[in-house]
């Protein structure tokens, strides 16, 4: 009984998964995921509460995971000793990290309906968390940065901001238009290069 239940949850998904999709979450039907998934609209209800609790199922896992995953990446450079942190300005290229890259590619329905379709859930400001997390580290690594005194130039908050966003935004687009792997690793990449070479001339005047 159990595996039916689990069967009959996953066709649900995937059901609700195309039709939020096409329409997007606010003119997605219930009605038309129930019928697709061979079920009355209130058998429906008998698996998931409502519309947002259904995209919820979709995209939460892959969301959250993609978040700790940034952030532990994160928590990992900034544990380094300051000195390091220094040092780390001298590299040529910046420390490849596709983990998080690829794992947008291999959750890529779910990255979609957060980033185009998820109008009217919370997910719709998951980017905006990204923002936020990516803005934090960086105002983290200026800090420690001030301290040892190594600033060329000390940014202030606004360009922090509009900087970090654009870093994002950029990952966003990637999705958006529906880039093959190979070609968006390879496009990240070189948006790595440039960010990387961007933040020492203007911090470090490398």
């Amino acid at each position: 009984m159990q595996i039916k239940k689990e069967s009959v949850k996953s066709k649900i998904l995937e059901s609700a998964k195309i039709e939020f999709l096409k329409h997007g979450y606010q003119s997605a039907s219930l009605r038309t995921i129930a019928k697709h998934s061979g079920l009355s609209k209130g058998a429906l209800y008998c698996y998931f509460e409502n519309k947002e609790d259904l995209f919820t199922g979709l995209v939460k896992e892959p969301a959250e995971r993609l978040y700790q995953n940034i952030k532990a990446l994160q928590e990992q450079a900034l544990s380094q000793d300051i000195a390091s942190q220094v040092d780390y300005a001298n590299n040529k290229e910046p420390n490849r990290e596709d983990t998080w890259i690829n794992y947008i590619y291999d959750n890529i329905e779910a990255f979609k309906l957060i980033a185009l379709k998820s109008e009217g859930t919370k997910y719709q400001y998951f980017f905006d968390r990204l923002v936020e997390l990516e803005k934090e580290s960086t105002e983290s690594y200026l800090n420690n940065m001030r301290k040892a005194q190594a600033l060329y130039y000390d940014p202030d908050d606004m360009l922090v901001q509009i900087l970090t966003e654009v870093a994002i935004k950029s990952l966003v687009f990637i999705i958006e238009h529906d880039i093959p792997r190979d070609k968006g690793l390879h496009y990240w990449r070189k948006m790595e290069v440039f960010y990387f070479a961007g933040w020492k001339k203007l911090l470090f005047n490398l």
